[in-house]
């Protein structure tokens, strides 16, 4: 195999954003006086988003205009959080910067809305920056479905048998599969484990970052 360039997910794949995305959702849940949650509650959840995990724990008692307004105060809150937790999973630092020795292009391609995007990788330091960047509101579709993918390919002047994505959940597989681009996951994403793509047809499951240059 023989890529030049690589695409990454954001949130489970390139940094590790939970323990920011939970203190603001508890932060949410003690102003409507609920129960708060532990990352072991909610990690399976994050790679659907925060409508999707907004609407788990409202929905019950919540019309879908109430749950589009919870969730705008959420992402108040969150912005607002600082992104001060948010950091590069272990290895990430250096696969980047391998990336970045070989001259190889790489961008993003997250469900995560531009601003928060954008606010998370201020927070962290990269080696290189991102020749494309492809979040949740940048097309009128967003993961799975496979315009976002290609559409970076066509920021980074490639084509689809050049790109290597890394992601880590069945979002990601599955976009990866409909938009003809090999895919790792990662393990120390946000998803259920390996049993999690038993359906799914990706390239390889990987554990470690620098397992991603095998591949390149």
């Amino acid at each position: 195999m023989s890529k030049s360039a690589v695409l990454f997910d954001l949130d489970g794949t390139l940094l590790n954003t939970a323990p920011d995305l939970i203190d603001s959702l508890n932060e949410l849940l003690r102003r409507y006086q609920r129960p708060e949650v532990s990352i072991n509650d909610i990690r399976h959840l994050l790679t659907h988003g925060s409508r999707y995990f907004i609407t788990n724990f409202f929905n019950a008692n919540a019309t879908a205009e109430e749950i589009e307004q919870i969730r705008a105060e959420y992402l108040e809150i969150y912005s607002n959080s600082g992104h001060q937790q948010t950091e590069l999973f272990p290895g990430m630092l250096e696969l980047l910067q391998s990336i970045s020795d070989r001259k190889l292009p790489w961008g993003i391609v997250t469900n995560k809305l531009t601003r928060h995007t954008l606010e998370n990788l201020t927070a962290v330091r990269l080696p290189s920056q991102p020749r494309a960047i492809v979040c949740g509101d940048t097309l009128p579709v967003y993961k799975p479905n496979p315009e976002p993918l290609w559409h970076a390919c066509e920021l980074l002047h490639v084509s689809t048998s050049q790109v290597l994505y890394v992601g880590d959940s069945e979002v990601d597989a599955e976009a990866g599969l409909r938009a003809g681009i090999d895919t790792l996951i990662m393990e120390h994403g946000y998803h259920a484990g390996e049993s999690t793509f038993a359906n799914i047809q990706i390239t390889g499951f990987i554990h470690d970052p620098k397992e991603v240059l095998k591949w390149l």
